[in-house]
């Protein structure tokens, strides 16, 4: 079944039908911390990794003479992405 037969049998619901859905969906239960922690670990050490190479490589253009106007916004980006990592956010259990 694909993706738009789903959505046709979800159409096809009348309301209350389509807010038990809703409410089976949101009851998929988030990652446990341990899950959680290592998708984080993941995730971050990928963006740091694509940094520092994205930094080797601009010191190479730099030192070579190439023009660096599309891979510094590059390197700045995941540098902003890793940033958003460790920035606290607010959420609906802290109040």
């Amino acid at each position: 079944m694909n993706s738009e037969e789903i959505i046709k049998l979800y159409d096809a619901l009348d309301e209350k039908e389509k807010e038990e859905v809703r409410k089976q969906i949101r009851a998929i239960p988030d990652p446990s911390k341990k899950v959680a922690g290592a998708l984080w670990i993941i995730v971050v050490s990928c963006f740091s990794f694509a940094l520092l190479g994205g930094i080797v490589l601009t010191f190479f253009l730099i030192t070579g003479d190439h023009p660096t106007d599309v891979f510094v916004p590059i390197v700045t980006t995941i540098l902003g992405a890793l940033a958003g990592f460790f920035a606290q956010t607010k959420t609906a259990e802290d109040g």
